[in-house]
């Protein structure tokens, strides 16, 4: 037999074990296939049932089989967030990093995470050093900024921090207007307890030009023009805020009141009330009790009871409206009807410490009931975690 003749014949042996062997190889390929699509089926079906903590077993098992499953890791660090385990997370997503990673879109995605839970651990610097890398792979990324902007403020560093700032409105717009008004509120705060009083109304202007509605600018702001005597200033700013923002009225309302009553103008506010009444249900509670208060100053007690009155109807569980109406039952000398209210008040908190209360909506109602039926939310068990083991 000639050379060329046994390399014939043992390409033929291999070729003939080869397909004897495929469809063995083949059946454990498909077997191996088969067995984790229903592990992420299982997965699937544990995530939509809430059960994060057997969705996160059937990932560790994934990854013992494979451990260069690169998307099983993120799948569990998602979960990881999720359950409020952010440190472990962070554990999973540097130990990623530290591999040798071919896909920079992968390693991208990664960092972003990283730095994301970095920062909500408040640990900035660390986050700071991650956008380095960030900046390295994509320096236009909105995180490379924002990361070196909470990292700045931590340090006190204002410069650092507005520079940041004006870099990640270049980046992301939408991102900047949600950020801006916070931190240059933030800044103005420090710069008030430096005694810096101009530059806190520079940096509250700027934070309210870029949202009008954000509250803490505007009370700060207010009250900025209140300590310096710019009462007029300070009506203007919460007037315009009461009108765009009506549910605003409990945090609004007293300062207004000063700021008019310093001005000698306190009777202008009932006009202003009684148009937002007509225009704007959600203030109605908050301005309702305002103009009741109103009320009771000029000596017109039974009209300001008459308000709050509307109030306990549209809300019989509303604190504030039924001591307000005990209160001015008092003031307009109706004692007997006092004395009954007092009674139904004392009655019904003795009531409500035998029913069970919503804690989405407050509404009492009796322990035998399992959903709030003003609200729809299912209610705690009774007398939960009271009951101690024999």
């Amino acid at each position: 037999m000639t050379l060329v003749q046994i390399f014939l014949l043992v390409l033929l042996l291999l070729l003939v074990g080869g397909l004897l062997w495929l469809p063995f190889w083949g059946g454990r390929r498909r077997r191996g296939l088969t067995s984790l699509l229903t592990r992420y089926q299982r997965i699937t079906a544990s995530l939509l049932e809430g059960d994060l903590a057997a969705a996160r077993e059937e990932l560790k098992t994934i990854i013992r089989a494979d451990t260069e499953d690169i998307g099983a890791y993120l799948h569990l660090v998602r979960i990881l967030e999720r359950e409020g385990n952010l440190d472990r997370a962070i554990a999973v997503r540097s130990s990623l990093l530290a591999r040798q990673l071919r896909d920079q879109s992968l390693r991208h995605q990664i960092l972003v995470g990283l730095i994301a839970d970095l920062a909500k651990l408040q640990r900035y610097r660390e986050a700071e050093t991650q956008a380095a890398a960030l900046e390295a792979l994509e320096r236009r990324d909105p995180w490379v900024a924002r990361a070196r902007l909470l990292a700045a403020l931590e340090r006190g560093d204002e410069k650092t921090a507005l520079h940041q700032l004006d870099r990640l409105r270049r980046r992301d717009e939408r991102a900047f207007r949600a950020e801006a008004p916070a931190v240059r509120a933030w800044l103005a705060r420090q710069r008030l307890q430096g005694s810096d009083e101009r530059g806190a109304l520079r940096l509250l202007e700027e934070a309210l030009r870029i949202d009008r509605g954000y509250l803490p600018a505007t009370l700060m702001l207010a009250d900025l023009h209140m300590d310096a005597g710019q009462h007029g200033s300070a009506a203007e700013v919460l007037t315009e805020a009461l009108k765009r923002q009506p549910a605003a009225a409990p945090w609004l309302l007293a300062r207004l009141e000063k700021a008019y009553f310093e001005l000698g103008r306190f009777g202008e506010l009932e006009e202003i009330y009684t148009d937002l009444l007509g225009s704007a249900s959600e203030a109605t509670a908050g301005v309702r009790l305002a103009l009741a208060r109103m009320a009771l100053r000029k000596g017109e007690t039974n009209r300001g009871l008459a308000l709050v009155e509307e109030l306990v109807q549209q809300d019989p569980y509303d604190p504030t409206a039924r001591q307000w109406q005990l209160h001015l039952l008092d003031e307009a000398g109706r004692h007997s009807e006092l004395r009954r209210a007092l009674k139904r008040t004392a009655e019904e908190a003795t009531v409500r410490r035998e029913t069970v209360v919503c804690v989405d909506c407050g509404r009492p109602t009796e322990p035998t009931a399992v959903r709030c039926p003003d609200c729809g939310a299912w209610l705690p068990q009774p007398a939960a975690g009271d009951a101690t083991e024999g």
